[in-house]
């Protein structure tokens, strides 16, 4: 009986202890769940920033350019006699057409 006593004592030994490794692999993987998703907080924050310093960036060239040119992007060319309104690639701009002189 002596050993089947042993035996129980260690049977009980060892689910108390995979018990606790359980429990402190959830706590792990819980703590790793938290972090992650602490990282997608803070890039998303990053990304929220990048995206209004771009366009905070482009607001203020583009204001530059109608300083600059009187309206943004476009600009006029002179092709023989008369002038033809061009973009800022010097593509010609599809709604100004060529005025003769």
């Amino acid at each position: 009986m002596s050993a089947l006593g042993a035996m129980q004592d260690k049977n009980t030994h060892l689910e108390s202890s995979l018990s606790a490794e359980t429990r402190l692999k959830l706590d792990l993987f819980s703590a790793l769940g938290e972090a992650k998703r602490q990282i997608e907080i803070q890039q998303s924050k990053c990304l929220i920033l990048y995206f209004t310093y771009i366009s905070t960036y482009i607001y203020v060239f583009v204001c530059m350019c109608r300083d600059t040119l009187g309206h943004p992007f476009m600009t006029s060319i002179r092709r023989g006699r008369g002038q033809a309104h061009v973009d800022a690639c010097g593509r010609p701009h599809r709604k100004l057409k060529l005025r003769v002189h």
